[in-house]
C-alpha cells in the first residue's frame, strides 16, 4: 500500500553498507484523501523509512511531496520513501 504524502523529514543518515540508501525519520503532514482512515498514514504519523533516491543536499526539517510505502508491522512502522520532491 503506497500513497503520495507530503512529509517532514526530521533526520536523514546515509547506511553505510549500501550506496545510495539512506534512513529517514519523518512525520506525516499531509495524505490524499484515499489515505482518509488509514492509521498508517493519519496527519503526525512519526515513522522510520528507507530511501535510495539520492539526498546528500537534503536538510532535516525539509518538506517534500513523496511515495511513501508501508512495508513494516505496526510495531516497526517502516516505510519505502521514493519519488521525493522538495516543496
Amino acid at each position: 500500500m503506497s500513497f503520495r504524502c507530503k512529509i517532514r523529514m526530521l533526520e536523514i543518515k546515509e547506511e553505510g553498507k549500501a550506496e545510495r540508501r539512506y534512513w529517514i525519520t519523518f512525520v506525516i503532514e499531509e495524505s490524499p484523501k484515499e489515505a482518509e482512515g488509514n492509521s498508517f498514514f493519519e496527519k503526525g504519523r512519526r515513522a522510520d523509512g528507507i530511501s535510495f533516491d539520492t539526498l546528500p543536499t537534503i536538510k532535516p526539517d525539509t518538506m517534500a511531496l513523496a511515495d511513501i510505502k508501508f512495508f513494516g508491522d505496526p510495531f516497526h512502522l517502516n516505510y519505502q520513501i521514493s519519488n521525493i520532491t522538495l516543496i
